[in-house]
């Protein structure tokens, strides 16, 4: 019979790696969308989770300022939020790229 582990577990020890969260992160960010409520939801379960993972969760909740369970129903994508919890509680620098080169000008 298999042994079976909890998601949550193997997700946690994973995003411990500094690495792994950082690219955990930008694979959400890929798939944003300002517009979308479910894409905002995801983003910040993805940026809670990371902090979750490293043990940073009572900052997190005061950074974003909701209560835990609000966080992970809701979350609140304001975007000064975001900034705040990816440079000041994670340690991520937060940067802009040229995606498309803009050849008409």
């Amino acid at each position: 019979m298999p042994i079976s582990v909890p998601f949550d577990e193997v997700l946690s020890e994973y995003l411990l790696d500094t690495e792994r969260a950082m690219g955990f992160l930008n694979a959400a960010l890929e798939n944003y969308d300002a517009q979308d409520k479910l894409s905002q939801k995801t983003f910040i379960l993805c940026l809670r989770s990371v902090a979750e993972a490293q043990g940073k969760m009572d900052i997190f909740t005061e950074i974003v300022g909701t209560e835990e369970e609000e966080i992970k129903t809701f979350g609140n994508p304001h975007l000064g939020n975001f900034i705040k919890i990816v440079d000041t509680l994670l340690g991520f620098e937060t940067t802009v790229q040229v995606v498309h080169k803009n050849t008409s000008a």
